[in-house]
């Protein structure tokens, strides 16, 4: 067969890719390091190597967390939505009654609700949406309709609870930003550290470096 022809093999590197591999090498490439005191690295150390190692399965364990968190704080936005949605055809029903059906979308922009894809509604983006609330408030009470059934107390509580749950959002998504950071920077440092010390392994072993690097504890055949 022609070699251009054959299919090739995938090579499986010495240093893992995959986030919980390299914390599972990182600890135990640290520990072994610590035991060499000789093997040495001018810009880092086995200690450093550790606490790198340490951060980022802090941030890997929180991260879950996090992600877990954002999963319920999705499933209240789609549930107050369902709730402003109902409540925002009750009102168009209420402007139909004090203006006419004819002349009421002239008047929803009182109430937050605005033309989107050739129908009147709230605004789907959820700094939007929470601006609407507040005006919603206000057209409320500038033409009558806060005792009615969709009236004031209705959306004083949708109001307060769609900003509770958006202020969540907003804490959820820049935790899971930092973390994803964190992932990038420490990630990239542990994989510097560990094929330097692979090649120093290799630079001071050349006839034993394949038995030295499995002492330490890289295992080329898990990757």
């Amino acid at each position: 067969m022609n070699e251009e022809l054959k299919p090739k093999r995938r090579h499986k590197g010495t240093i893992p890719q995959k986030e919980a591999d390299i914390i599972l090498i990182g600890n135990t490439i640290s520990e072994s390091w610590a035991k060499h005191d000789s093997m040495t690295l001018s810009w880092t150390s086995a200690a450093d190597l550790k606490t790198s190692v340490t951060t980022l399965e802090t941030s890997y364990g929180m991260r879950s967390d996090v992600k877990g968190a954002r999963a319920g704080i999705t499933q209240e936005f789609k549930n107050i939505n369902v709730e402003i949605d109902s409540g925002v055809v009750q009102i168009k029903s209420y402007i139909g009654e004090l203006f006419s059906t004819k002349d009421a979308p002239a008047y929803f922009s009182h109430f937050g609700i605005e033309r989107h894809n050739e129908k009147y509604t709230f605004p789907i983006d959820k700094n939007k949406r929470q601006l609407a609330l507040e005006q919603m408030r206000r057209g409320i009470d500038q033409h009558g309709l806060a005792n009615r059934k969709y009236g004031k107390a209705f959306w004083d509580d949708i109001y307060s609870r769609y900003v509770s749950i958006h202020k969540k959002a907003i804490a959820c998504d820049s935790a899971s930003t930092e973390h994803v950071n964190i992932k990038t920077v420490q990630k990239a440092y542990i994989r510097r550290v560990l094929n330097s010390l692979v090649h120093l392994i290799i630079a001071n072993n050349p006839d034993t470096w394949k038995e030295e690097l499995r002492i330490w504890g890289f295992q080329k055949e898990k990757y």
